[in-house]
């Protein structure tokens, strides 16, 4: 491969994964010292000189945008679709004992299941396998390669934040699922495993941050956090 499809791979792979503009630039301008190519040099020089010029140019579109609607509103903006398929997925945190396997993966569908009746997500059961397994909690014979779609979370955005950490163990309580090590990040693995309401992909720029201003919800998001059946014995 050359050094522009090498950069070309690369930055689609970083799209996918949801990494902002931003952030493609910060890893070609560190891609070289792990592959120290003249080729590939040059290649990830000019991606970061386009991608600025072309930011550039989409600052100053905005800004005509933003003056030609002075005094009134633009329409929303809408959101790409999401990908057709989830890559990313979380770890299980729970320890999975034999004589508590099968009793830990009904734990986790019955905790979808409570969110599907309440509304938050798809109740259909491709997307409650999709989501438990995205979660990563498979049970003994599922395929570990089984192409996944992402999940649509049908409630607001910060909700969804908010759930994510009361599940990674930000509220207090013991997590229910991880980060891989040495993986993307939490938030780029939600942005793959999750699609908005209309289908609309994630960005994790948008699941960074948020809080549910109902005290409410927030309280009824963290009781959704189960505890493992061997903390009850």
């Amino acid at each position: 491969m050359s050094g522009v499809d090498i950069v070309d791979t690369l930055c689609k792979c970083l799209c996918d994964a949801g990494f902002s503009f931003n952030d493609q630039i910060s890893v070609l301008l560190q891609a070289p010292d792990y592959y120290c190519n003249d080729d590939f040099l040059g290649a990830c020089v000019d991606r970061v000189k386009l991608i600025r010029h072309r930011l550039d140019e989409l600052r100053d579109a905005r800004e005509h945008h933003l003056a030609e609607c002075a005094g009134g509103v633009s329409e929303r903006q809408v959101r790409p679709p999401a990908a057709e398929v989830a890559r990313l997925r979380f770890v299980a945190a729970w320890p999975i004992k034999n004589g508590l396997r099968n009793e830990v993966f009904d734990i986790v569908d019955d905790m979808l299941l409570r969110m599907a009746s309440a509304g938050y997500i798809d109740s259909s059961s491709d997307a409650l396998l999709d989501l438990r397994q995205g979660l990563g909690y498979y049970r003994p014979g599922e395929d570990y390669v089984r192409l996944r779609a992402p999940v649509r979370w049908l409630r607001g955005q910060n909700a969804l934040h908010w759930w994510l950490c009361a599940l990674l163990g930000d509220h207090g309580a013991a997590p229910l699922i991880r980060v891989p090590v040495g993986g993307p990040g939490r938030w780029v693995t939600a942005a793959s495993i999750f699609a908005d309401r209309n289908g609309g992909a994630y960005v994790y720029s948008q699941l960074e941050h948020g809080r549910p201003s109902n005290d409410t919800q927030r309280s009824w998001l963290d009781a959704t956090v189960p505890l493992h059946p061997s903390s009850l014995n």
